[in-house]
């Protein structure tokens, strides 16, 4: 796996860097291994004007591609998530989370990439907080509250609700 990675890896940056390929947008584009088999790509040069949709039609031909590993062949099919700065963050991490969303949504739909919108926020971070409230219960993470329960006439306790809540590390409670 590691070797199909770093060809995978040698790919990317040779396509990054090639002035065929990224045309006039020329800059410093980057290329970086975020997580297993997660990469980002980041083109500081691209306008707003700019057919980004014909930019990634090309990568994602450019990158699925095969490998060669201990005379395996391996084909290699991309799928990627895009967000665009600023209209979709200002921030590496708005950035970053705004993409991620979207290539879940590639992968849900069986694109080899989609383009970031709002709309898409909802559904994924609802799914997101969803399973991740799983995980919470499983490893016992989650907070009990105790709220009286008052009898207005009199102002006495008459009761108690117990009410638990996911603090959620991103999204809080």
């Amino acid at each position: 796996a590691n070797n199909v990675l770093k060809q995978f890896a040698n790919k990317l940056n040779s396509i990054v860097i090639d002035p065929a390929m990224v045309k006039d947008i020329m800059g410093i584009n980057a290329a970086a291994r975020i997580q297993s088999d997660e990469f980002s790509l980041i083109f500081p040069k691209v306008g707003e004007d700019y057919d980004v949709e014909e930019l990634l039609n090309d990568l994602i031909k450019l990158l699925s591609v095969n490998f060669m590993v201990d005379g395996i062949n391996i084909s290699i099919t991309v799928t990627a998530g895009v967000s665009i700065f600023p209209r979709d963050g200002k921030t590496e991490e708005v950035l970053m989370s705004h993409a991620n969303i979207a290539a879940y949504h590639a992968r849900k739909e069986g694109k080899p990439y989609v383009i970031y919108n709002t709309q898409m926020e909802d559904v994924t971070q609802n799914r997101i907080i969803l399973s991740e409230l799983k995980n919470a219960i499983e490893n016992n993470e989650l907070e009990i509250y105790y709220q009286p329960v008052l009898d207005l006439e009199t102002q006495a306790i008459v009761g108690a609700e117990a009410l638990v809540r996911f603090n959620h590390p991103q999204y809080g409670l």
